[in-house]
């Protein structure tokens, strides 16, 4: 379970390091904040997809499974249904 503390933690880290950006309005209580993806956040992102694919694709290879992923859910990665 994510508190509101915590999630600001991991927010404020990400803006720190560059991953997102936050433009915050209001005052108060009444306070909004929105986050965006930088450029450098949406490279590093692209990256991990990358490494999640390999070894996504590493692991079909290893237990012999040359599907596409049609039986599978219709993301290629949860089980079918029924």
């Amino acid at each position: 379970r994510l508190t509101d503390g915590n999630l600001n933690r991991h927010l404020k880290v990400l803006v720190d390091s560059g991953v997102l950006s936050v433009r915050k309005s209001g005052q108060g209580r009444n306070t909004n904040s929105l986050y965006k993806l930088t450029v450098r956040g949406r490279r590093a992102f692209e990256r991990y997809l990358n490494a999640l694919e390999t070894i996504l694709s590493a692991a079909k290879q290893s237990s012999g499974d040359s599907s596409t992923g049609q039986n599978r859910g219709g993301d290629g990665l949860s089980p079918a249904v029924g």
